[in-house]
């Protein structure tokens, strides 16, 4: 159950929600060396994740299907 954003109304259950986007910025990642752990030929080994661009969702509500 969830209250929708824009009629403020509460669907009957098992309504499934629909998400839309209204803010998102763009972020920058830093790199990090290690950080993701696997198992190769019996032994821990770390990679690296290298980071980069990419955007975050700031605001997304929650509304009944149209």
């Amino acid at each position: 159950m969830f209250r929708c954003h824009f009629c403020a109304t509460c669907p009957p259950a098992k309504t499934k929600a629909i998400r839309i986007t209204i803010t998102a910025h763009a972020r920058t990642y830093p790199a990090r060396p290690e950080a993701h752990p696997y198992h190769r030929e019996g032994k821990l080994k770390y990679q690296d994740d290298p980071g980069g661009t990419g955007f975050e969702i700031v605001r997304e509500p929650r509304i009944t299907p149209l």
